[in-house]
């Protein structure tokens, strides 16, 4: 039961699991409301309650096999056989570079967070969506611009059709 309690499946069920609570508790210093009125606490106490079973959901189909590495353990040195250069590729792109790095993609992340939050009053919806996938996407150097575009639009319709059209918050779609 031991090793059990240090998969990293468990350790990361149980953090959710006691972020879930952690704001469940805090939702209900909100007002609740009822389904048909919703107050503030509601949403924050059905994210948390979600989030807890998901966590309980982690832990139960936890795998036993993958334990979180002990601290004190001595690294293994391995040698380069078939074996683990097979692994190895899998973690390049192929031509042994070690694949975008992790500042390229923080860099267009953040940026295309930060070109939304500029663009959205300035261009509307429709369009500003477009452009902060097209930055997101450049954190990947392999992405193509045609599949690029085509979720960008996708996006831009359906969260249109959700936040304007569906909820009808008050949003500029075009300039």
């Amino acid at each position: 039961m031991l090793q059990r309690l240090t998969t990293r499946d468990t350790l990361g069920g149980l953090l959710m699991i006691a972020l879930g609570l952690a704001a469940a508790v805090i939702g209900r210093g909100y007002d609740l409301g009822t389904l048909r009125q919703m107050g503030a606490g509601w949403f924050p106490v059905a994210l948390g309650i979600l989030l807890a079973v998901l966590g309980l959901g982690v832990i139960l189909t936890g795998r036993p096999g993958h334990s979180v590495p002990a601290q004190d353990a001595p690294a293994q040195e391995t040698a380069l056989t078939p074996e683990t250069a097979d692994r190895t590729a899998l973690q390049t792109d192929g031509d042994g570079s070690a694949g975008p790095s992790p500042l390229r993609s923080l860099f267009f992340v953040l940026a295309s967070i930060g070109a939304f939050a500029l663009l959205i009053p300035i261009l509307g919806l429709i369009l500003t969506v477009p452009i902060s996938v097209g930055l997101a996407s450049m954190a990947d150097p392999k992405s193509r611009p045609v599949p690029v575009l085509l979720l960008g639009l996708g996006l831009a319709a359906l969260t249109s059709a959700i936040f304007v059209l569906g909820l009808g918050l008050q949003m500029d779609l075009l300039p």
